[in-house]
């Protein structure tokens, strides 16, 4: 897939637009936190980035690394934001809407991250179609930010029946706890 490619099916920020037919319809197991030990790595059938940006970084050079592993569905890449000028948000938002776009021609399906600050909101959602039911965030956030996140998800997906999976990396029995009693999907990363 080539970049002229991706572009024709943009939005009116040139940002590529993920294809609904392409996102997560569930959790795939095994999963792995990238980039993951090499026995994990090989093994994994989903990946979140929910990590240090060095992790990801190597991924909008070279997506093959991940491609060639074979997964069935990925989370989209985490760059933190916080604080950060608005040129820098709209080309994170590409990058990131473009590996995920990438990864979709490969038949990968996406859950869209969530985890931004919520002043950026309207942002960060560039290049998700509405009526897209497949979110993911980070449980390192407190509750009340999820809760809100989550409220978003449903807004932009103009329904409440959405598929919102909480990958925890602490492995904390009591967000487990917390997302079972809400509906929401529960993960812990590997």
């Amino acid at each position: 897939m080539t970049i002229q490619e991706i572009l024709t099916h943009v939005d009116k920020y040139d940002i590529p637009m993920l294809i609904p037919e392409l996102q997560s319809i569930g959790i795939d197991e095994p999963h792995c936190k990238w980039p993951g030990t090499i026995k994990r790595r090989g093994r994994a059938k989903s990946f979140n980035f929910y990590t240090e940006y060095i992790n990801c970084s190597s991924l909008l050079r070279k997506p093959s690394k991940l491609t060639a592993l074979k997964p069935l569905s990925c989370g989209e890449i985490y760059i933190d934001t916080a604080d950060k000028p608005l040129a820098y948000i709209i080309g994170y938002v590409y990058a990131k809407r473009w590996l995920s776009r990438y990864l979709q021609e490969k038949r990968i399906r996406i859950w869209v991250d969530m985890h931004w600050p919520t002043n950026q909101s309207k942002y960060h959602l560039l290049g998700v179609p509405y009526g897209w039911k497949s979110f993911s965030i980070s449980a390192e956030a407190d509750l009340g930010y999820i809760d809100k996140q989550y409220n978003l998800a449903k807004i932009h997906a103009r329904s409440d029946d959405i598929s919102f999976l909480v990958i925890d990396n602490a492995n904390s029995p009591a967000m487990q706890t917390e997302c079972q009693n809400r509906s929401w999907l529960y993960m812990r990363s590997q």
